[in-house]
């Protein structure tokens, strides 16, 4: 039995899922704060991102962490039109950085807000592509498309959510042209927020997206491995104190004994001479 068939039986088990994922990334987090400065710096460094949007003739380059943003320079659009030294640095911005964000304008996608029954969270990707023809003016076909989720409402069982689609040729054109400067973008998404960090969605198709290193992966398990030492350390520790206690007790027991002989014998003897006498 998969798992969305287990869910579809069981539905209490959606929840405890998404509460356990949440309960991980908090405790994730909470480790990772408890080290060290120069630790967490050294096995958790910042993630670089490369921020690239297209404008008429140039395309403009930004650096980001979780921390900042800077703008980086504009450069011409068409690769025939570089300098060398224009070329060179394109290139070394793209090694450099650990994640390359396609920054789409606002007014190339289209939000819209919708409810739907929480039990259509399971396949909701294949329910959204479904709504498409009637939530938007476009068919499936023409979008490329992800959500964001907004609310859960667990009493009145709904999901509110943002359906965000942007024009498939649009993007096409896109990632096209950030192909013949050499770049390959691992997420697209709108990048208008406060601090100018890239929207948790990604309008790339599957088959467009480059994957990111497993960094955060090999961390995670490395922690988890790290707990999980640590917790057979909490419960060998009152065993073996406990193993120690034994052995002193049966030491002194053998003591005890061997006194108890002896007087024993001693006794026997004082009996025997009282019986010679």
């Amino acid at each position: 039995m998969n798992m969305a068939n287990l869910t579809s039986r069981y539905p209490f088990i959606a929840p405890l899922q998404r509460g356990l994922a949440e309960f991980w990334d908090w405790w994730i987090a909470e480790l990772a704060s408890m080290l060290p400065k120069s630790v967490r710096a050294a096995i958790l460094p910042r993630v670089e991102r490369l921020y690239l949007q297209l404008e008429a003739t140039e395309i403009v380059a930004s650096r980001g962490t979780s921390e900042s943003i800077e703008a980086i320079g504009r450069y011409p659009l068409d690769a025939d039109n570089l300098a060398m030294e224009q070329a060179q640095a394109l290139e070394e911005l793209g090694s450099r950085s650990r994640e390359v964000v396609l920054c789409l304008p606002t007014d190339k996608a289209l939000v819209r807000r919708m409810t739907l029954p929480q039990v259509a969270e399971e396949n909701l990707r294949e329910v959204l592509g479904f709504e498409m023809d009637r939530q938007t003016p476009f068919s499936l076909d023409q979008v490329y498309y992800d959500y964001r989720i907004a609310a859960r409402d667990s009493r009145a069982g709904t999901l509110t959510l943002d359906l965000v689609v942007t024009p498939r040729r649009y993007l096409d054109e896109q990632l096209e042209k950030l192909g013949d400067l050499g770049f390959r973008p691992h997420q697209a998404t709108l990048c208008n927020d406060a601090n100018g960090q890239p929207q948790a969605l990604n309008l790339l198709p599957e088959a467009a997206r480059q994957r990111g290193p497993d960094t955060a992966r090999y961390i995670n398990l490395g922690l988890a491995v790290m707990v999980l030492v640590l917790l057979l350390g909490v419960i060998a520790l009152p065993l073996v104190n406990k193993l120690q206690v034994i052995n002193l007790l049966e030491a002194r027991a053998e003591m005890v004994t061997g006194k108890a002989e002896v007087t024993r014998r001693l006794r026997d003897e004082v009996a025997q001479l009282g019986a010679d006498s």
